[in-house]
């Protein structure tokens, strides 16, 4: 009987040497193909959540978030491996002043990231932030974007089709009661204000929550309008001039939660036209997620409503890559607790899939995003109570079907999905569109990044760089291999005696 040779051993296992570093380790876009799913935590103190997580050019991903006690939070922007991981997690500080939350993040092609945010300065009020930093985690650009009339917060930034960054914010006059909205375009490098806008009726509450350019040059805004829970959302479109073109006050969609924690809850469409999402109100706790899909002239095409026999409130929305939507938030109606729940609705609005993720105390998913792969990627918070909340950022990925597979913390469900357009009430409403005057003040070598101490938590499977295959240089993968021949060979021979 013939046996495999020591050579025949080696030549298998260079093979599959040179098969593993071509197709995982030279390439973030091929580890991630490899293991595409994961669920995992970061701790630092009692007090942290994950706002925003987007996927970078290079396959790995940007976050934002809040973290520390309930006596002293502090921003952070954050960097993941593909397999989720933490790379780095930063606090921004601009001189003595209090950096607010970094609301969204926007990677670069280039490597590195954008932020914004607001600055508490205690003389001037709110001050606008937009920060770039390098791949690194520090400071490469730090603007302020400031107003003689105005308070500013920063809330929302997207790259537009020419490369320009779009930035929502909401402006307070400090004199008179009310808040506006501000649209601001930067050039590409974000070191000049191509164009600047206040949106909104004049003492009316109008907290901008998402801004996203459209692909006939305009760009699409959502409000919640009101004081307090619930708000109302508003969709208004703006054109290629940044002025106004049409408005929708959406009273049966809401916004539900803290106003001062970012919701992605409009996204553009490939044909021109938006999906915007909302919590479609039903009682006090009886409510369901929904979207609705308009085209470029303001016409309501569908609406779906998706939900369980209790609470479900939707935080976020990202189109697919197949053009399809992915819907993130909280439901209090599949599972034993609250927990997460992330569905795939298609280009028509039908439900294709839907699963929770989570099985603590409390889960909650702050925003979702579509990756290259069709993947959904999220981010949100969970909590544990033993004498008090103890908060944990939640990060995980799952597959195109909405599978996490062999992880317990993931189960399918079946929401009941409703057609609501015909009964869905839309009420056009015109918004006043003014020039609105600002300042960028660089402040570049006065803000500073420091590194925020983590411990993470693999919740479902156990990638920690150095252990994992992937995650080995390709000298250990090498020698590794050699070894296992060498084995491989040595019982070959043995069986031949």
């Amino acid at each position: 009987m013939k046996t495999k040779t020591p050579v025949f051993c080696l030549s298998f296992f260079t093979v599959m040497l040179i098969n593993i570093l071509t197709s995982s380790v030279s390439s973030s876009s091929g580890i991630e193909s490899l293991y595409p799913e994961f669920v995992k935590s970061l701790h630092v103190e009692n007090y942290d959540e994950g706002f925003s997580i987007k996927q970078s050019p290079s396959g790995d991903y940007f976050a934002s978030g809040e973290v520390g006690s309930a006596s002293h939070r502090q921003n952070c922007i954050m960097r993941f491996h593909p397999l989720g991981h933490v790379l780095w997690c930063n606090e921004v500080t601009v001189d003595t002043k209090f950096v607010d939350i970094i609301p969204e993040i926007l990677p670069k092609s280039s490597g590195g990231c954008y932020g914004v945010g607001g600055i508490v300065d205690p003389y001037t009020g709110s001050i606008g932030l937009l920060l770039e930093l390098d791949p690194g985690g520090s400071v490469a650009n730090a603007k302020e974007v400031t107003s003689p009339s105005w308070s500013i917060k920063c809330y929302s930034i997207v790259e537009d089709q020419i490369g320009q960054l779009v930035v929502g914010g909401r402006i307070y006059d400090n004199t008179t009661p009310g808040v506006d909205n501000a649209l601001i375009i930067f050039n590409e490098s974000g070191s000049q204000v191509i164009s600047s806008k206040r949106i909104g009726v004049p003492e009316d509450f109008e907290h901008l929550y998402s801004a996203q350019p459209s692909t006939d040059g305009g760009c699409y805004i959502v409000c919640g309008v009101g004081t307090s829970d619930p708000r109302e959302i508003l969709l208004i479109k703006l054109d290629s001039n940044e002025d106004f073109h049409w408005a929708y006050r959406i009273p049966d969609f809401k916004v539900i939660g803290d106003a001062r924690n970012p919701k992605k809850l409009v996204q553009a469409t490939h044909d021109g036209g938006c999906i915007v999402a909302g919590t479609y109100y039903l009682g006090t706790n009886f409510n369901e997620f929904a979207i609705a899909k308009f085209d470029s002239l303001g016409n309501l095409l569908w609406s779906t409503a998706i939900g369980g026999p209790s609470n479900d409130m939707i935080n976020s929305i990202s189109v697919t890559v197949d053009n399809g939507v992915f819907l993130g938030g909280d439901t209090s109606s599949f599972g034993p607790n609250p927990n997460t729940l992330i569905a795939k609705c298609s280009e028509t609005g039908s439900l294709e899939w839907a699963t929770t993720v989570g099985e603590y105390k409390i889960d909650s998913c702050e925003y979702v995003y579509a990756t290259s792969d069709n993947c959904c990627l999220a981010i949100g918070d969970f909590a544990f109570w033993s004498t008090e909340p103890d908060f944990d950022v939640l990060l995980f990925k799952t597959d195109e079907n909405g599978e996490i597979p062999g992880c317990s913390y993931s189960s399918f469900c079946q929401p009941t999905v409703t057609d609501i357009s015909g009964i869905l009430t839309v009420t056009p409403a015109t918004i006043p569109v003014s020039d609105l005057s600002l300042t960028l003040v660089d402040v570049t070598s006065n803000t500073t990044t420091s590194s925020i101490q983590t411990s993470t938590e693999e919740i479902c499977y156990d990638f920690t760089p150095g252990t994992d295959l992937p995650s080995m240089t390709p000298v250990a993968m090498l020698a590794l291999l050699l070894v296992l021949g060498l084995i491989v060979s040595k019982a070959a021979r043995t069986g031949s005696m």
